[in-house]
């Protein structure tokens, strides 16, 4: 947001010679000293109150106005404020801190039409104030008039090179325009002049998350929290670039630290409940997506987001409701059709996941995921022909696409088409060097064409590239080794 910052310049009060009235004749330098004193120490009632004897009983100045309008002013009774400050300029049209004044009360209540012809008048008046035409900037800004905002902002950078404030508005006209280059330079002027202002480092901040460079941004965002520790904003944003960095203890601690601040936005339950998720803490992210559901009941990725996380714990009975529910929501939303296959796939039902990875493909015809799970769906099935069709489409989708070459190879196998086979898992290797179970059926493929040798490196491969979850044939290679080294 561009800043509207009030300025008010406390008029010293100056008084003549006063004839006495009875109300303040006993002294009548005392009545003065008090107005001043009661302005200084922010005693605005008392002041009010004193400023209005002396226009009653006194032969009224256009100071006696302006500070009354000053002591209006600072309890929030604008209106009255801006009466005073019309009475001040009626009897002194050259009084510039009242015609400022004035602009500003109707630069804050939106009229900027008002406060544009003030600051003009002012700018009459006094050509040397920054503030002047930062602020007429900010009226032209709010009625849509960049360009002439722009300009009012270069001239207060003019009349004062130091002027952050001037700065600030200006890079944020920049980022309107989607001139970052212009925006970054003027954020970091900003910041060189002014640096404790939060909303200088969290916008550019943003500029710095736009052009990719992460670690400039984070580190802008954590300024900002220090300045500002209840932008909630910023915690948002900084957790989504840790997560953007798969650091996502930090994201967790961001959201948690925002949610505190903030506790019923459902949109930051599913953001930690994805972080959660994908730091392995699925109880965690179950907990999160239901409190985002909770919050928002048509929040349809959370109950996505809620399914892949029961998925995972192999609870897919309560997975299932949790797709059915979010394609209830949502008919559009494929990715939850595509869990939905996988959690009956998973639940070892193959014909329930085939129907419901058809009637994605019939909607997505390019959905490569799809393809490949319906394949893997017929695989398991043994209905070979139709699984090497599915990876076929995923092939063609995407050639870089492993898992298909390889379950490809799977099928070919199983039908005793060896040379279809090897040539699958060759492709599979060739695109994962590191694919540890390719290894182990072209090793086995080898070994029963008599090549031993080669099967024996392939078998080796396997050993030095298995996971865990691999770890069960560890045993078995490992008797193949011994066999084949004799």
């Amino acid at each position: 947001m561009v800043q509207v910052r009030t300025l008010i310049i406390l008029f010293i009060l100056v008084f003549g010679s006063l004839p006495l009235l009875s109300q303040v004749d006993d002294n009548p330098g005392l009545a003065q000293k008090q107005v001043q004193d009661f302005l200084k120490n922010k005693q605005w009632d008392e002041a009010i109150k004193k400023l209005t004897e002396l226009i009653e009983w006194e032969t009224a100045t256009p100071e006696f106005y302006y500070n009354r309008a000053y002591a209006y002013q600072q309890k929030g009774m604008d209106s009255l404020a801006q009466l005073d400050y019309n009475k001040v300029i009626e009897l002194k049209p050259q009084f510039v801190d009242a015609v400022a004044n004035s602009a500003l009360l109707s630069l804050m209540h939106g009229e900027y039409t008002v406060a544009i012809e003030g600051y003009s008048k002012a700018i009459f008046l006094d050509s040397t104030r920054a503030d002047y035409y930062t602020f007429r900037g900010n009226a032209y800004f709010r009625k849509g008039n960049f360009d002439n905002a722009l300009s009012d902002y270069t001239s207060a950078i003019s009349k004062n090179t130091k002027s952050a404030e001037a700065f600030n508005n200006r890079a944020f006209l920049y980022l309107q325009k989607n001139d970052f280059d212009h925006a970054l330079s003027d954020y970091d002027n900003a910041i060189a002049y002014d640096p404790s202002n939060p909303i200088s480092y969290h916008y550019r901040a943003s500029i710095h998350q736009r052009k990719g460079n992460t670690e400039q941004a984070i580190q802008d965002y954590s300024r900002n929290i220090t300045l500002d520790p209840n932008d909630t904003d910023a915690y948002y944003r900084r957790g989504k670039l840790y997560s953007s960095q798969r650091n996502y203890a930090a994201t967790i601690a961001d959201f948690t630290s925002a949610l505190q601040l903030k506790p019923n936005v459902a949109d930051w339950y599913n953001e930690r409940a994805n972080a959660n998720y994908n730091a392995g803490n699925y109880d965690a992210a179950i907990l999160d997506f239901s409190k985002a559901i909770e919050l928002l009941p048509t929040f349809s990725n959370a109950f996505i987001g809620r399914g892949l996380a029961y998925s995972k714990k192999g609870n897919n009975e309560l997975a299932i409701p949790d797709y059915e529910k979010a394609l209830q929501l949502d008919s559009t939303a494929t990715v939850a059709i595509l869990n939905l296959g996988n959690a009956y796939f998973l639940k070892g039902d193959y014909d329930q996941a085939i129907g419901k990875l058809t009637s994605l493909v019939a909607k997505d015809s390019t959905n490569k995921n799809a393809f490949y799970n319906r394949g893997t769906a017929f695989y398991r099935k043994n209905i070979y022909d139709k699984a090497i069709l599915d990876f076929n489409k995923t092939i063609s989708l995407d050639s870089t696409f492993a898992g298909a070459f390889y379950n490809r190879g799977l099928c070919y196998m199983k039908q005793n088409s060896f040379e279809d086979a090897m040539d699958n898992f060759n492709k599979t290797i060739k695109i994962n060097p590191m694919h540890a179970a390719a290894y182990l059926n072209k090793g086995t493929l080898l070994e029963k064409k008599g090549f031993g040798v080669m099967a024996l490196e392939c078998y080796k491969n396997y050993i030095k590239y298995a996971t865990p979850e691999q770890s069960q044939y560890i045993e078995q290679v490992q008797k193949k080794i011994k066999d084949l080294s004799r």
